[in-house]
């Protein structure tokens, strides 16, 4: 891990003490010119000021904004607080659900790193070409994370699903990559192709699914659940604990069911060993998120604010004195 530091002077009409304490801050680079957005807004107004191919970094903190609709890469400084680190998280939320659209132009690609997710992310004027690397959606277990609206091309790698997942509309193209699901998954029978690799459900279920693969999956189901899977899905080199419904394992294919716990105590839906030894993934890692090309870890990586300090009073010519440290991995 290596340090950058900034040293940036704001020119500003007032210096305030609430000013000075804030810790939210979020820079926006465009063609190698750097601009700074301070407070809870921060976030909506670099993205008022953004345009595609831009990057915005957002320090720790909660930052709101009601819709994002440009190809545009942002970076938090964390998807969840880690004390041990130094790391806290950086949460994207709005009131209401958040409409997250961006159109199907060439090479153009809407980036999610690092970020925690409060609210519902609603996809209306469809999502297009867009991918979410260590991102956590931590809305209540009883609202939907992701609904209403097409996704194409829309990827989740090293993700955590706190809440349910349901897909809209038909012709929905989603990949989820080394991600936890840590609820239910409401796809209905709709004409979707939606893959997981590497994949650990903690709670299968609930609606029918159709046109969706699951490679080297960890797939856990509490016994009083009905959720199940017909014969138009692919499930192959998987773990299955507790089954609701034996179809699926009797269409599986290089798939290991059992009737045991098959998580170790104490850990974050770590495998025990003797689950470890049942079957591995298809490149000899183990099954499950903690396997694959992109083993789950939820500590961030690439840019991001780690300090954020502004001088208690501006100077005489009406300058304030702002340190940013940003921290990047080598």
């Amino acid at each position: 891990m290596k340090k950058l530091f900034i040293s940036l002077v704001a020119v500003i009409v007032a210096a305030t003490a609430t000013f000075a304490q804030s810790t939210r801050v979020a820079t926006l680079t465009h063609d190698g010119t750097v601009r700074t957005f301070y407070g809870t807004n921060a976030l909506t107004e670099a993205h008022e000021a953004a345009v595609d191919g831009d990057v915005i970094t957002l320090s720790s903190g909660v930052f709101d904004i009601e819709g994002i609709n440009k190809a545009i890469t942002i970076i938090g400084a964390g998807m969840e607080d880690n004390a041990e680190l130094n790391i806290e998280k950086t949460t994207i939320t709005h009131y209401r659900s958040m409409e997250f659209s961006t159109n199907e132009k060439a090479g153009a690609v809407l980036t999610f790193k690092n970020i925690e997710f409060a609210q519902e992310i609603t996809n209306y004027g469809g999502l297009y070409n867009a991918i979410f690397t260590k991102c956590a959606f931590t809305l209540d277990s009883n609202s939907h994370s992701l609904s209403y609206g097409n996704r194409i091309n829309v990827t989740f790698v090293q993700c955590y699903f706190k809440n349910k997942i349901a897909m809209g509309v038909d012709n929905d193209i989603v990949n989820y990559v080394n991600c936890c699901i840590d609820s239910k998954v409401y796809l209905g029978q709709l004409q979707l192709s939606v893959s997981f690799l590497n994949c650990t459900f903690t709670d299968f279920g609930y609606d029918p699914f159709d046109n969706c693969a699951f490679i080297n999956c960890v797939i856990n189901k509490k016994e009083d659940d009905l959720g199940w899977v017909d014969q138009d899905n692919v499930v192959d080199n998987c773990l299955g604990a507790h089954p609701g419904n034996r179809e699926m394992w009797q269409r599986a294919r290089n798939s290991v069911l059992v009737h045991t716990n098959i998580f170790k105590e104490g850990t974050f839906y770590e495998l025990t060993d003797e689950a470890k030894a049942l079957i591995t993934s298809n490149d000899g890692t183990e099954i499950g998120m903690y396997g694959g090309q992109y083993p789950y870890n939820p500590i961030p990586d690439g840019p991001r604010i780690t300090k954020f300090k502004v001088a208690s009073k501006s100077s005489a010519d009406n300058k304030l004195s702002v340190d940013v440290e940003v921290s990047s991995a080598e």
